[in-house]
């Protein structure tokens, strides 16, 4: 849904007077709508200039609200992550056209300004090795610090039925979704098969954190190598360490896997689960148990998303494979 406002004005002077209503005297010098969903906000009150990042909603308002709360408490936490700060939340879309909320925006370097995946040319890939394991550290730290927040604190994320473990639910749910699109014809057997082979090797059970819920590099800014800001908060949840764990491997060994397709020598050394998992229990004294679950049900979820859309059948066939070979313990 493209940005609209109930008045015939630019997204500046839009946002401008929104802006002023919540924060006396500023002004807005440009107002970007970016990819994603993100209008880009360069802004000033009190003397003093501000970056302002503003997510739309593609759905209610419960969902920039949840991202909302979600930074804002992640903001009090004793052992705080690196997350962007939270400033207001709007939960009606008359001034944009959808609900919004805004946040404070993260400069350093990030994969996703990248035309193709950052496995084939980055700042990852001309980083030396020591470089991409300070990387490594720098954002399993920041993992292990959102993992410490006060679960209680994030309620509002909790999808369990009565008696139902916080895996079962996401489980649960992403069954749901594939029905819904299984429902329209989109169906595959490599999908079904992922959901029986995680029937079979079930975890077990742990307590449930905060997750980033959404783990992946792209969502992630790095001031340097060793500094990173976690962004990206649409799918914080509660469940397993073990979540985030797999997503980010999962999704770093999809790009790292299309490298090698196209005759690139990838990243052989950044994000392995055996290093992830060590890392880790280094840094938080919690190691790591059935990873390969984790990195299975990450590739399950992306699949969904994937058969969604005919032009990604290619995709979809490096997702299947990389199940599959998960699947049978060939990596």
């Amino acid at each position: 849904m493209a940005v609209q406002s109930t008045v015939d004005a630019p997204l500046r002077e839009v946002f401008e007077r929104w802006l002023a209503s919540r924060q006396a005297g500023a002004a807005v010098a440009t107002a970007a709508l970016s990819a994603d969903r993100t209008v880009l906000v360069d802004a000033g009150w009190g003397g003093q200039a501000h970056r302002l990042v503003v997510r739309l909603a593609s759905g209610g308002p419960f969902e920039t609200r949840s991202q909302f709360l979600t930074l804002r408490r992640l903001g009090t936490q004793l052992t705080r992550a690196a997350v962007p700060s939270a400033l207001w939340c709007e939960d009606d879309a008359g001034p944009l056209g959808a609900p919004f909320f805004v946040m404070t925006r993260v400069d350093g370097l990030t994969t996703a300004k990248y035309e193709t995946p950052y496995s084939f040319a980055s700042f990852i890939t001309d980083a030396n090795a020591t470089e991409r394991a300070r990387m490594q550290w720098a954002i399993l730290e920041q993992l292990g610090r959102a993992h410490a927040a006060t679960p209680s604190d994030f309620a509002f994320l909790d999808r369990r039925r009565p008696w139902e473990t916080a895996l079962a639910a996401l489980v649960r749910k992403t069954a749901e979704r594939y029905q819904l699109v299984s429902a329209r014809g989109l169906q595959a057997p490599v999908i079904e098969r992922a959901f029986a082979w995680m029937r079979e090797h079930w975890p077990q059970d742990s307590a449930p954190v905060l997750c980033w819920g959404d783990a992946r590099l792209d969502n992630a800014v790095y001031g340097d190598f060793g500094s990173v800001t976690l962004t990206g908060w649409r799918h914080a949840t509660l469940g397993p360490r073990e979540l985030d764990l797999g997503a980010l491997v999962f999704h770093h060994r999809l790009v790292d896997d299309l490298a090698h397709a196209a005759g690139r020598p990838g990243l052989p050394d950044f994000l392995r689960p055996g290093a992830v998992a060590a890392t880790y229990a280094d840094i938080t004294g919690y190691r790591p148990v059935d990873l390969d679950f984790f990195i299975v049900f990450a590739a399950l979820q992306h699949a969904i998303e994937a058969i969604r859309s005919p032009l990604r059948t290619k995709a979809f066939q490096s997702l299947a494979d990389a199940m599959a070979d998960v699947m049978t313990g060939e990596r």
